[in-house]
């Protein structure tokens, strides 16, 4: 079994207003397989992330955040990423070394482009974009057509 670590502001703020998501968090233990930390109004996500090893599920949406760091690419079992209405303009290439990879939810964000290497992950069923500032979708992604069950309609219409 997985150990779920919900560090996300309605779980926390009432208690503990003062608390920050700190170094202390990314070391807590390498058995973490789900991991919220979304509604904290971060504006980063420390590189450290890519050292939870177990990770399967990561939902960082409703922060601040412009960026995710490179080492994401280091979960090797990550299965969902929710990382919606945030400021991100771009998501990093390394998503494509998350095999495992089913779910990218990156909607109500800045994005300009998704990643090409998203056409290397074929497990993708979902992948919801909308509400960006996307210019086109990388012709890759027609790589996992076959496999995306849901996909949000002005992807749909790109798609070759």
């Amino acid at each position: 079994a997985g150990v779920l670590l919900n560090i996300s502001a309605k779980f926390w703020r009432i208690s503990r207003p003062d608390w920050r998501v700190t170094a202390q968090v990314w070391t807590m233990g390498l058995e973490i397989t789900t991991l919220s930390l979304a509604y904290n109004r971060l504006v980063h996500v420390a590189p450290e992330l890519g050292d939870l090893k177990l990770l399967r599920e990561l939902d960082c949406s409703c922060n601040r955040l412009v960026n995710l760091p490179a080492r994401i690419g280091a979960l090797r079992h990550l299965r969902v990423l929710k990382c919606n209405g945030n400021s991100l303009e771009l998501l990093p290439e390394e998503l494509g070394s998350c095999m495992q990879l089913e779910e990218v939810i990156c909607s109500e964000n800045k994005l300009v482009a998704l990643p090409r290497s998203l056409g290397n992950l074929r497990k993708l069923h979902t992948l919801l974009a909308q509400n960006n500032s996307l210019a086109m979708v990388p012709p890759t992604i027609a790589d996992v057509r076959k496999t995306l069950t849901t996909i949000n309609r002005e992807l749909r219409l790109e798609l070759p």
